[in-house]
């Protein structure tokens, strides 16, 4: 569990800042002043690698992945969060409200921040391969250069079954009236200013993309 940290200026072969692997549960929360996983730099997952059986959970609320590179030519992915699966297992990442709770007054989210991250390969934000999830409220994905394909999301699933999989929106219908939103019409829900040679904002090959209440523009 991280909470109040900051991950800086590290490098790796798998997971510059952080790595998740083996049947783990890697937990981010804001705390204060707020967590941070920045300026570190991998063949895959610049910021944060998920292996196969791993989770990663992560606050919307003041948690920042930025400026973080995966590097070292075209097979390099995910600038900043790479996640893996296989058919028998998956890597996941969630983003929600860790920390809600109906009994204690819950102040509006500032969202997590996913954002300046940069890849040789494809995925400037983030990258899935196989079975992978990425299921997010409340995120924002911005300004993520990739120099191959998806600058925001790239999704390259497993070609037999349900493959990789993203889905992203604000409020589930599902969820508990009592959790507050970001403010705005959209709130901290948007795709925004990622670059890459195909496809800016999200590429998927073998698997599924669901984005609900989403701003998704100028990528």
């Amino acid at each position: 569990i991280l909470r109040g940290s900051r991950v800086v200026l590290n490098r790796a072969q798998l997971g510059g800042g952080l790595a998740a692997t083996g049947n783990s549960v890697m937990v981010i929360h804001a705390g204060t002043p707020g967590s941070r996983i920045h300026f570190n730099e991998a063949h895959l997952g610049g910021g944060i690698y998920v292996d196969e059986r791993a989770t990663l959970r992560i606050e919307n609320d003041d948690v920042a992945v930025t400026d973080n590179v995966a590097s070292g030519g075209l097979t390099a992915a995910g600038g900043g969060i790479f996640v893996t699966g296989n058919a028998n297992s998956q890597g996941s990442v969630e983003v929600s409200w860790l920390s809600g709770d109906p009994d204690v007054p819950m102040p509006t989210p500032r969202g997590f921040l996913l954002a300046d991250n940069a890849t040789t390969g494809n995925g400037g934000g983030i990258a899935l391969h196989g079975t992978a999830t990425f299921s997010a409220v409340e995120t924002t994905i911005r300004n993520n250069p990739a120099t191959g394909n998806g600058g925001g999301i790239y999704i390259y699933g497993a070609a037999l079954g349900a493959g990789g999989s993203v889905q992203m929106s604000r409020l589930l219908s599902f969820l508990p009236a009592w959790l507050k939103t970001c403010a705005g019409r959209y709130g901290c829900n948007r795709i925004t200013g990622n670059v890459a040679a195909k496809v800016g904002a999200a590429m998927v090959m073998h698997g599924r993309l669901h984005l609900g209440q989403m701003l998704v523009s100028g990528n």
